[in-house]
């Protein structure tokens, strides 16, 4: 499975998993496409070429891991990346009150 970049929600942060940079000209498509030649980190020419600050930032903070498993899309309020209603209750409450 590939994550889109502009339409799957990928950026684990608070307010929304979603870019908030707009697509512009931008003809990349998939996650994946952000990494550098051998994929084990990112690309940051392409990313600050692409997002804008924050979104750069948040990308920067994720971790690529050693071995490249199929990517996936997990939940992140919860340590196991499943989605529960309690989490996003709990999540829901946060941004309400904060």
């Amino acid at each position: 499975m590939q994550i889109r970049i502009w339409r799957d929600p990928w950026i684990p942060r608070e307010q929304s998993l979603r870019v908030k940079t707009r697509q512009g000209q931008c003809c990349l498509r998939w996650v994946s496409k952000l990494l550098d030649i051998v994929g084990r980190g990112w690309d940051f020419d392409k990313l600050i070429h692409t997002f804008n600050l924050p979104n750069v930032e948040e990308i920067a903070k994720i971790k690529i891991p050693s071995r490249l498993p199929e990517d996936f899309i997990a939940w992140h309020p919860e340590k196991s990346g499943m989605f529960i209603v309690r989490s996003a209750y709990n999540l829901a409450l946060k941004l309400k009150i904060g």
